[in-house]
């Protein structure tokens, strides 16, 4: 299976992330992944009939006005290392932004910590274990 490496890859990624945000957010930080992945043509096809978008960012952080002054909402496309967007992604990461929104590409978690760090988000702690 040609390529399958870095699907895990990524999946491992999506998991340590969500596990990061569960325990570094502080309410009313709100948070959520976004899967749409299709388990084959039929569910694709479902997703698309619900109206499940190709190109939607694996996660979406809201966050109420902290020190930058305005509520944000915070989209996070995650891969593995040497993972690219596909132009779907790039599509929707351009609308996005055009929306408002802030978005970003993260490989890692400490990417993922730098970007709410960046956005001022109060944290309970950092990846690293030192006090944030």
């Amino acid at each position: 299976m040609v390529g399958m490496g870095r699907h895990y890859a990524e999946h491992a990624l999506q998991r340590a992330v969500a596990g990061y945000l569960d325990a570094a957010l502080i309410p009313p930080v709100w948070w959520s992944s976004i899967d749409h992945a299709g388990q084959g043509p039929r569910h694709g096809a479902q997703l698309k009939a619900r109206g499940v978008k190709p190109g939607v960012p694996d996660v979406l952080i809201v966050a109420p006005a902290f020190a930058i002054g305005t509520s944000r909402n915070i989209f996070i496309e995650l891969k593995a290392i040497g993972g690219r967007q596909s132009a779907e992604q790039k599509l929707v990461a351009q609308q996005l932004v055009e929306c408002g929104c802030f978005y970003s590409t993260a490989y890692s978690v400490e990417q993922v910590e730098a970007i709410l760090r960046a956005h001022e988000i109060p944290l309970r702690g950092s990846v690293s274990g030192v006090a944030a």
